[in-house]
C-alpha cells in the first residue's frame, strides 16, 4: 500500500506505473509523494476492497471468494504489521463493499443480488436481505 497526506492507496498502476512494480519518478510529478507501506502476496487477486472511514480497517474480497477485514496496526518502532480480524466464504461472490458511516458495520453486496451486514468485530452476520435480482 502507499501513503499520502490524503489517505492510503494500492501501489501498484499508480501514474501509468505497470502492477507490481515500484513507484517512480512519473508520481513525484504529480506533486504528490508516496511511500510503500506494506508488500504482501495474495493466493487470489482481489475483486472489492474499501477503506475503513473511522479506522484502520480494510475489507478485501478475492476472487477465490473469501472476504476478509484486516487492521494494519503501527509498533512503537515505527513500523507496521497486517491483523486480520476475520474472513469468510459467502455464497456467492461479492461484488461491492461499503461501510456504515461510524464504521462498526460493514456491508457487502454479492453477485445473486443479495446484501449482507456483518459486525466488524467478530464478522458476525447482522442482517441479510435480497432485495436484488442482480448483481449489487
Amino acid at each position: 500500500m502507499a501513503s499520502s497526506s490524503k489517505g492510503a492507496f494500492p501501489a501498484a498502476g499508480q501514474a501509468g506505473n505497470p502492477p507490481g512494480a515500484p513507484l517512480s519518478h512519473h508520481t513525484q510529478q504529480t506533486k504528490q509523494s508516496f511511500t510503500l507501506l506494506h508488500d504482501k502476496n495474495m493466493l487470489a487477486p482481489a475483486s472489492a476492497s474499501s477503506w475503513c472511514p473511522t479506522m484502520d480497517l480494510l475489507a478485501l474480497a478475492t476472487t477465490d471468494g473469501q472476504l476478509s477485514l484486516s487492521r494494519l496496526e503501527w509498533n512503537k518502532q515505527g513500523g507496521e504489521r497486517e491483523n486480520k480480524l476475520w474472513s469468510t466464504n459467502p455464497d456467492a461472490p461479492v461484488t461491492s463493499l461499503g461501510w456504515r458511516p461510524d464504521g462498526k458495520v460493514l456491508v457487502s453486496g454479492h453477485a445473486d443480488g443479495t446484501v449482507v451486514l456483518h459486525h466488524v468485530e467478530d464478522g458476525e452476520t447482522l442482517h441479510v436481505s435480497k432485495p436484488h435480482a442482480r448483481a449489487v
